[in-house]
C-alpha cells in the first residue's frame, strides 16, 4: 500500500549514495 513511500525513500537513499560517492571522489582528486 505503500510504495509511493517506499520508492521516495529508496531516491532519497540512491541520491545520498551518488552524492558520498562523487563528495569522496573529489576530496581525494584535492
Amino acid at each position: 500500500m505503500d510504495s509511493d513511500h517506499i520508492v521516495i525513500v529508496m531516491l532519497f537513499y540512491v541520491l545520498a549514495c551518488i552524492g558520498g560517492l562523487v563528495y569522496a571522489i573529489s576530496f581525494m582528486g584535492k
